[in-house]
């Protein structure tokens, strides 16, 4: 298998990190909106998503892999109900830092593949 170029490895985090940032500040922002933000052309992000659905479920998936990362490296007290109280301080912290994000999935992809991503192991 052949290894990604660089410039396509950067290109595309650069897309994914300014959907994020774009749909957190304005959850109808446009693919073209997007672009800008990531410094490449409207057609290099559909060179990467073939759509606009396929783009924000990629970084949904992204988002869901780093937040299950972050909250499993948490260094949690030892007594329960302590446990319980960090774990939630730092799941709503993680989602007031999406919401605009959040909004945008909710309006852009079907719930069924929402679900399917809760669902997974």
């Amino acid at each position: 298998m052949r290894m990604p170029r660089s410039d396509s490895t950067r290109n595309k985090n650069a897309i994914m990190d300014a959907t994020l940032a774009c749909l957190n500040e304005k959850p109808r922002a446009t693919v073209a909106e997007i672009a800008i933000a990531a410094g490449v052309a409207r057609g290099t992000v559909y060179e990467y998503f073939a759509t606009r659905e396929e783009l924000i479920v990629a970084v949904f998936e992204r988002t869901i892999s780093r937040t299950e990362a972050q909250l499993a490296a948490l260094d949690l007290p030892a007594a329960p109900w302590d446990r319980l109280e960090g774990l939630v301080r730092s799941s709503w912290r993680i989602f007031a830092q999406s919401t605009g994000f959040l909004e945008a999935v909710q309006h852009e992809v079907p719930a069924e593949r929402v679900r399917d991503f809760r669902d997974r192991p």
